[in-house]
């Protein structure tokens, strides 16, 4: 595999675009790992695939795409026209906006060009720099000269990057952008409509309505974790089983004996183990479940009941005995 024009495969990297067969970038792809330092906490990167069209890079970072056409002795008005009868997986071309200094950084590092034409004019109204076509049409983003006359960054984007002392109108005839300008990569500068110091135009394709073209260019967005804070807490063990039941109560004559004590509640299940996150620690466990209730006190059989008594036997009565003699007769009075 290559590396794209700026790029290569070694230090640290926010993006990293190349080029190869089919095959070595699946393979690539398989086994690429992210790290990312000190940095924690939720991340997502993006894997944008599409088939290799000569001069082409692909910003990842606004997913736009940019061709450098070669085309010296073009002027700016013939550049346009051309930019804007140009596709791109599905897109429209125009001639670049660089509307935020990481545009700017991508089309000064990793863009192979110097003196292109870009889609900055002031022709409409002096002073007045407007990007011209593409979604920024339209939008003012200079007002004004040279910094040390009063010129500034306006509307939206309040980002411009001219080279020292520019934009100047020298000759009352400068109304058009470059970029990459004279050996200062990054750096703009307002030229004539026809200059014979610029090489060729910078056409940047945006994401139409609906994506890329299916069949051309395959994106995906993939997340990971990463950090170093403890996993969570584990999960509660489960309760204990319930004790055994208690022993019969004895046999015995009478009331029943009481029943056995009921058997010791299981033991509560262990806590859960803590989340992992790589490389932190895991959570704490979690709290073991309660122990099991008691088993049931057995219940005595009732005593067997006492034996009947045996009857009484019936007395036997003695014979009474003969009554008395009757007393003795008085004697008869005298006449």
């Amino acid at each position: 595999m290559t590396p794209s024009y700026g790029f290569n495969f070694t230090g640290n990297k926010v993006a990293l675009n190349f080029t190869g067969t089919k095959t070595d970038i699946n393979a690539a792809l398989a086994t690429m790992q992210l790290s990312t330092g000190a940095a924690q906490g939720a991340i997502e990167f993006d894997v944008t695939s599409s088939l290799s069209a000569a001069n082409t890079y692909y910003n990842p970072i606004n997913n736009s795409y940019y061709q450098y056409f070669a085309s010296p002795n073009t002027t700016w008005t013939a550049a346009r026209l051309a930019a804007t009868g140009k596709s791109l997986y599905g897109s429209t071309g125009y001639l670049a906006n660089i509307t935020t200094n990481i545009e700017n950084e991508f089309t000064k590092s990793y863009i192979n060009a110097q003196n292109v034409w870009i889609g900055a004019s002031d022709a409409a109204v002096e002073g007045v720099w407007r990007w011209m076509d593409g979604p920024e049409a339209g939008i003012q983003f200079w007002q004004g000269s040279t910094v040390a006359s009063g010129g500034f960054a306006t509307g939206p984007y309040s980002f411009a990057s001219w080279a020292t002392n520019e934009p100047n109108n020298n000759n009352g005839r400068e109304h058009y952008g470059t970029t990459n300008f004279r050996g200062t990569l990054g750096a703009w500068n307002d030229v004539q409509n026809s200059s014979a110091l610029v090489q060729g135009y910078l056409v940047e394709y945006t994401e139409p309505v609906g994506g890329w073209t299916p069949a051309s260019v395959s994106q995906q967005v993939t997340s990971a974790y990463i950090g170093t804070a403890d996993g969570g807490i584990g999960g509660n063990g489960g309760a204990g089983g319930l004790g055994g039941n208690g022993a019969l109560g004895g046999l015995s004559g009478g009331t029943a004996s009481a029943g056995g004590v009921g058997g010791i509640g299981g033991v509560g299940g262990q806590g859960g183990e803590g989340g992992k996150a790589l490389p932190g620690n895991g959570g704490t466990g979690g709290t073991g479940g309660p122990g099991g209730g008691g088993g049931t006190s057995g219940t005595g059989n009732a005593g067997i009941a006492g034996s009947t008594g045996t009857a009484g036997t019936n007395g036997s009565g003695t014979t009474g005995g003969a009554g008395g003699s009757g007393g003795t007769a008085g004697t008869g009075g005298v006449v």
